[in-house]
């Protein structure tokens, strides 16, 4: 799943600021925004984020 910018409307500015903040600084990490899930991402859109987790869960 690539990276989108989700609708703002969703969720709060500040929260997605802080992710592009710090996703460059953390060693290996993606940011993966969803554009119909908010803060709560799991249970607004479970099966987009379940695709992006499920890699790192699965040997």
């Amino acid at each position: 799943m690539s990276p989108s910018h989700a609708d703002t409307r969703l969720d709060v500015a500040d929260f997605q600021d802080i992710g592009r903040l710090y996703a460059p600084k953390i060693s290996d990490a993606a940011l993966v925004e969803f554009a119909t899930a908010a803060h709560l991402a799991t249970l607004d859109a479970p099966t987009e984020p379940t695709a992006v987790i499920d890699p790192f869960l699965t040997p």
